[in-house]
């Protein structure tokens, strides 16, 4: 990784030199250049520096677009739905949604001229839409543009299934999460199965390649399952999903501890799946929620997880309360509110 940022650091210094000799001739290279910086820095963690050349991108393909009009949509359309990554990671949620709607608005018309070509580019670019959506509490329009994706996916799978199992596995997974905003719960269930069952064969094939999708997908199953009134058989997915990631978690520490985090909590949530729920149980819920909490602190200065410590704590204020703990039940309850002020 540190190797491709220095040749794309490079590559855009280059560049910047030939556009001040000849700007017709290179600034859509310069453009494509800082999309391939953004992209680099993303991966590894420097979501700022990401941000403003992804910035800077967008704003080259503007300039290009407006001169030629049918020659930069693409390249356009593809930099907004980098710039949307980065907003949503930095928390910047409106201006997230405005990058994605218009990536989808010109992805759209594309595929009505192109299908084969841009399908795929508007599918992915749909998934992004619905999350922003949903991060700004319009859980409908949400659904409806994942349903779409969805759709569009299994058009793709049915006639490349090898190609695109992946990627319909986790739009489902998205499709599930929608759905169960909306209070759709089993119909989530059912959505969430199918992806689970795809991102297991997948782990057939290959699994150090697709065992963190395998694993996000198993959390998303105990979630599902718990709200359809089937708790205790929510316990086991999420545990098998703790275990991979424990595992990815020592290989890669920054990539999956908020996917930990998250499972730890469905985990806490889950493990009180039964009326006479016992001590030992009470205990095992609690670490794990103390776990999540204890990550999602460490993840809290991007402002994307201080919702997610808020949700651990609220679990892990329930855990100590049933442990009749009720001063430190307090406190994590009153940690929670005083983030979501």
């Amino acid at each position: 990784r540190d190797g491709s940022l220095h040749v794309a650091k490079e590559s855009v210094e280059k560049y910047r030199e030939l556009v001040c000799e000849s700007p017709a001739s290179f600034s859509s290279e310069l453009a494509w250049s800082l999309r391939n910086l953004s992209s680099c820095l993303y991966r590894t963690g420097v979501v700022d520096e990401a941000l403003q050349a992804i910035k800077e991108s967008v704003g080259a393909y503007r300039k290009l677009d407006a001169e030629i009009p049918t020659a930069f949509k693409a390249d356009l359309a593809q930099s907004l739905g980098r710039l949307t990554t980065c907003l949503s990671k930095m928390g910047v949620r409106d201006e997230a949604l405005q990058a994605a709607s218009e990536a989808v608005t010109i992805y759209r018309e594309l595929a009505l001229k192109s299908p084969n070509a841009f399908n795929i580019h508007l599918a992915r670019t749909m998934v992004k839409l619905s999350t922003c959506l949903s991060d700004m509490g319009a859980r409908d329009e949400a659904l409806q543009i994942i349903k779409e994706s969805v759709k569009i996916y299994r058009q793709l799978y049915k006639h490349s299934p090898a190609a695109f199992t992946l990627e319909l596995a986790r739009s489902l997974g998205s499709l599930a999460t929608c759905l169960s905003n909306v209070g759709l719960k089993f119909e989530a269930l059912h959505a969430i199965q199918e992806a689970v069952v795809m991102h297991r064969g997948l782990v057939e094939e290959n699994p150090a390649a697709f065992e963190a999708g395998l694993a996000l997908s198993l959390a998303n199953l105990s979630e599902c399952l718990f709200d359809v009134g089937a708790g205790c058989d929510a316990l086991q997915p999420v545990r098998e999903a703790v275990k991979i990631q424990r595992k990815l978690v020592q290989e890669n520490p920054s990539a999956f501890n908020a996917d930990l985090a998250l499972s730890l909590r469905i985990m806490s949530v889950c493990q009180n799946c039964s009326e006479h729920i016992g001590q030992s149980d009470e205990i095992l819920q609690a670490q794990a929620a103390s776990e999540s909490v204890a990550i999602y602190k460490l993840l809290t200065q991007e402002s994307t997880y201080k919702s997610e410590l808020a949700k651990s704590l609220v679990v892990y204020s329930g855990s100590l309360n049933d442990m009749s703990e009720k001063q430190k039940a307090l406190q994590a309850i009153e940690g929670s509110v005083a983030i979501y002020k």
